[in-house]
């Protein structure tokens, strides 16, 4: 069994920590119908320049401008 030193473990345990968190949260979202496609519509409208930005929002929802 090698020792390691107990600075080098904590690293290598916040990795993993975060890495697990990260799968967690994919695994999350990829189980919500729909969510890939909406992905892609998305992607899509960004692409082509059709997004709406946040005056844009504002202004369709009746909330006042910054």
């Amino acid at each position: 069994m090698r020792t390691v030193p107990l600075g080098e473990a904590k690293n290598k345990l916040s990795a993993l920590v975060d890495e697990t968190k990260a799968t967690h949260d994919t695994l999350y979202w990829l189980s919500k119908p729909g969510i890939r496609e909406s992905i892609a519509e998305t992607e899509q409208e960004y692409a082509t320049g059709t997004t709406i930005d946040g005056e844009g929002l504002r202004a369709e929802f009746g909330l006042p401008s910054r």
